[in-house]
């Protein structure tokens, strides 16, 4: 039996689509300016939002700074050692994949390996193409996909609990109901009123949820 490289499923980061449009990819609901539309850019995240945030089940971690959030994820995998083939050589504390030519880092567990595999990017940077916006004690994340309009990702903090939210494609509908749809396939491109995208807000938008759980120094 040939060794997976990852066994389990990936984590679901964020509802984003892989849209074939250049080989970007795009968030499934756009809109045609930076949200909320009425507020003013910023140019860093506040001190009290600064920190390293530990996602709930130890998958992920967010790392905000004053200008960028970087994400780092956990994409490690366990296996048996009945699993690997002669294709696979165990070299200390590395697997070697001999007809790919690659190797990963493992660590022992008795009969299992787990294989470690981590992946960092940059979720979000302020500049002319990244937006930064704020309502009360809510963050608005606005990344330009050009003529694809700006897809928002949502951040608040209680208590030292982070929720990282960002829009569904099932929430179509409820925004239809606020404003003007200007594209109505993938990416759903929408124009709204500063008021109605704080109403759709409010009203329970942002309905894919995560949760991050701030670390002490």
């Amino acid at each position: 039996m040939k060794m997976k490289k990852n066994n389990v499923t990936l984590i679901v980061l964020l509802p984003i689509l892989l849209f074939a449009c250049g080989g970007m990819v795009v968030d499934v609901i756009t809109f045609t300016e930076p949200q909320p539309a009425g507020k003013n850019n910023l140019s860093k995240f506040s001190n009290n939002l600064i920190g390293e945030y530990l996602r709930e089940d130890s998958t992920s971690t967010l790392y905000i700074y004053s200008n960028v959030i970087l994400r780092k994820d956990d994409l490690s995998s366990i296996m048996h050692l009945s699993e690997l083939d002669s294709n696979y050589r165990l070299v200390g504390d590395s697997i070697f994949a001999v007809q790919e030519g690659e190797k990963w880092p493992i660590i022992r567990e008795g009969d299992s390996l787990k294989v470690e595999h981590f992946k960092t990017d940059t979720l979000f940077q302020i500049d002319d193409q990244n937006i930064l916006k704020k309502h009360k004690d809510t963050y608005f994340l606005n990344k330009s996909w050009e003529d694809n309009g700006w897809g928002v990702l949502k951040i608040e903090v209680s208590k030292g609990l982070l929720t990282l939210s960002s829009i569904t494609e099932e929430e179509v509908v409820a925004l239809s109901k606020l404003g003007k749809e200007t594209l109505d396939s993938l990416p759903y491109k929408f124009e709204l009123e500063d008021k109605n995208f704080l109403d759709f807000v409010k009203n329970g938008g942002f309905k894919n949820q995560e949760y991050f759980i701030k670390q002490k120094k």
